[in-house]
């Protein structure tokens, strides 16, 4: 016989002991089988009340808005699971924001640390292209005449 569930007793045996259905009679095994692999395949319980509002939502409520305790165990328990499953996401989302900021931050430093850098940084025109710039300012502000060994320059 087939079982969807695992360490849970399926519906044909429960079926079966509680209508005492002869070996050679009715089976319906496969049936309740089938109808058990069709819920899970779409997402549903393998049983209808497992989960929805009928059984998740409180009997009652008090008429001055107080929280209605638990009508059964299931129900505190699914509360609790899902309160857990919430607290994951959450310390989720927060690992998810703290990994953005570290990740802004880091791109602020090296985007400063460019900027930083950038003044000092020339392109190179030649050997000799910042020695001929430096000698050329120097020459020009103060109205000297210089000749440098290896760079003729005459102003």
């Amino acid at each position: 016989m087939l079982n969807c569930m695992p360490g849970v007793a399926s519906s044909a045996s429960l079926l079966t002991a509680a209508f005492r259905v002869p070996s050679a009679g009715l089976r319906t095994s496969s049936c309740l089988a089938n109808i058990c692999w069709y819920r899970l395949r779409r997402g549903l319980p393998p049983n209808g009340n497992e989960r929805g509002p009928l059984t998740d939502l409180p009997d009652w409520t008090f008429a001055d808005g107080r929280p209605t305790p638990f009508s059964t165990s299931g129900q505190q328990r699914r509360h609790a699971a899902n309160r857990q499953v919430a607290q994951q996401a959450l310390a989720a989302m927060e690992s998810v924001d703290l990994a953005a900021k570290a990740d802004e931050l880091r791109q602020r430093v090296q985007q400063a640390e460019a900027e930083r850098l950038r003044p000092g940084l020339r392109p190179k025109r030649g050997r000799h292209a910042g020695l001929r710039a430096g000698l050329l300012l120097l020459v020009v502000y103060k109205n000297i005449k210089l000749v440098a060994p290896e760079l003729p320059l005459s102003i």
